[in-house]
């Protein structure tokens, strides 16, 4: 959570999930989408996987289509059902190449 931004609304139930993959080749690319996902409170699953609890999709996107990466991001929203299976609340917003 940012200290000093407005009051976060409150929480849908629903996480936004945010694979990424890159060639080896993309480093400054990679760096570039994992700064502004730090920057916008993602955290870090490993290995290219990130969550957060609030809808940040149209601003990764946009960032992803101007960084000409948007293809290298599947971005997916959902909520969580009883014993630990998720259903997808929205589809896959942008699928990876």
């Amino acid at each position: 959570a940012k200290i000093l931004g407005p009051r976060p609304e409150a929480w849908d139930g629903h996480w936004t999930l945010l694979h990424a993959r890159f060639d080896t080749s993309e480093r400054d690319q990679r760096e570039r989408l994992y700064e502004l996902l730090r920057s916008e409170g993602f955290a870090s699953l490993g290995a290219g996987a990130f969550i957060h609890p609030r809808d940040r999709s149209a601003r990764i996107l946009e960032a992803a289509e101007e960084e000409g990466i948007g293809d290298r991001i599947v971005l997916v929203r959902g909520a969580r059902r009883a014993q630990g299976i998720y259903r997808s609340a929205t589809s896959r917003v942008r699928r990876a190449a």
